[in-house]
């Protein structure tokens, strides 16, 4: 009996999820203590362990954006509101002021007010292109920009349809190689690709700004 899709994926599991373990272990048992992030923030582990890498990509971005409006709200509610305020209200102005402006705007207001450091700014900006706007858009330039595929010399007269022709284009063997942006068909493969090479590393350098915002959240 043909094995379904559901136990070749069971069957992957079981191959890698101690590796992939292994190599996020630190991160995956460590929490942050914030219970507004770490739900995310161990759901993504999970998919890294699973080796679901672009779902964990695509989280990674929300708990970026998560992370920074937090971090920003609880700064300004900390240094506006007195000690008599309603709890409840405690941090509306800090929702108000925050919470619908875009990544970019929470970048530049996280360093402004001493969460990030200049370089991590910087840094979130690349990511911010590479990463979050690629994922979230769906832009084949963003995610792939100058990375190439080797592929056959072909002519439109050697296929009759997309699917034949990602068929006939992609080969190992090249007679050269071009660009993925001109190559759609082969975007799903690629960008599968693409997210299990980074997913760990993106990962991993999100998780460690967003420990400096935190440690800079209780030391200001």
């Amino acid at each position: 009996m043909e094995k379904t899709h559901f136990q070749f994926f069971v069957e992957e599991l079981n191959q890698t999820m101690v590796l992939q373990y292994k190599t996020i272990e630190i991160l995956f048992e460590n929490q942050y203590g914030y219970p507004e992030l770490d739900p995310v923030r161990a759901e993504i582990c999970k998919c890294l362990v699973c080796g679901l890498n672009q779902a964990a990509i695509t989280l990674t971005n929300h708990l970026l954006e998560m992370s920074l409006k937090t971090c920003l709200i609880f700064k300004y509610s900390k240094k506006n509101k007195g000690t008599n305020t309603d709890v409840f209200d405690w941090f509306d102005e800090g929702v108000k002021k925050y919470d619908s402006i875009d990544l970019g705007q929470s970048i530049n207001a996280a360093c402004s007010v001493g969460l990030l450091t200049k370089p991590q700014k910087l840094r979130l900006y690349d990511f911010r292109e590479q990463f979050r706007n690629a994922f979230s858009h769906g832009s084949l330039e963003k995610t792939f920009g100058d990375i190439t595929a080797p592929v056959k010399v072909i002519t439109t007269k050697d296929f009759n349809s997309i699917e034949e022709l990602g068929k006939i284009a992609f080969d190992r063997n090249k007679d050269k190689s071009v660009k993925l942006t001109k190559l759609p068909m082969f975007r799903g493969i690629a960008q599968a690709m693409f997210a299990q090479q980074n997913s760990i590393p993106y990962f991993m350098e999100i998780d460690k700004i967003i420990r400096t915002m935190l440690s800079n959240l209780k030391d200001k």
